[in-house]
């Protein structure tokens, strides 16, 4: 009996403290990619590459919702989701998700802290070759985070 109520009392209190925030979510993550760059996520939407030492403009970053990536040692290639406004009714909620229907491609150079895009589908396939990138394969952003 003893050992059956220690039981319910972890479960309990495993369930109790999963639900409160402690920092960082444990999904969030930070890995480094090309030449002192970093794919960094916040929360399940807000995930971008920046630089490590930090960024002055839009023109360092490949901005969220970062879902596909790829990099050598000067490079960084993304797919990335556009975001929309979750309740675009409610000016108190700045919750964003999703939009299916804005895709764009990125090519960064990290070397010169240049970023190239946003890119159609097409623009991109030409770019990799132009860029002489068609070797890089993108991947899912979290699988490199594991």
């Amino acid at each position: 009996m003893k050992k059956v109520l220690c039981l319910l009392i972890v479960i309990s209190i495993t369930a109790f403290t999963a639900c409160l925030p402690f920092g960082p979510g444990l999904a969030d993550y930070s890995y480094n990619v090309a030449d002192g760059y970093m794919v960094f996520r916040s929360s399940v939407h807000m995930i971008q590459v920046v630089p490590k030492s930090g960024w002055h403009s839009d023109g360092d970053i490949i901005p969220e919702k970062v879902v596909e990536i790829a990099w050598n040692d000067r490079y960084v290639i993304a797919k990335q989701v556009g975001l929309k406004e979750a309740y675009p009714n409610d000016p108190n909620n700045s919750y964003m998700i999703p939009n299916e229907s804005e895709m764009y491609f990125w090519i960064l150079d990290a070397s010169e802290r240049t970023r190239y895009g946003p890119y159609s589908e097409d623009e991109f396939e030409e770019k990799l070759i132009e860029f002489n990138l068609a070797d890089l394969v993108l991947r899912d952003v979290d699988a490199e985070a594991y």
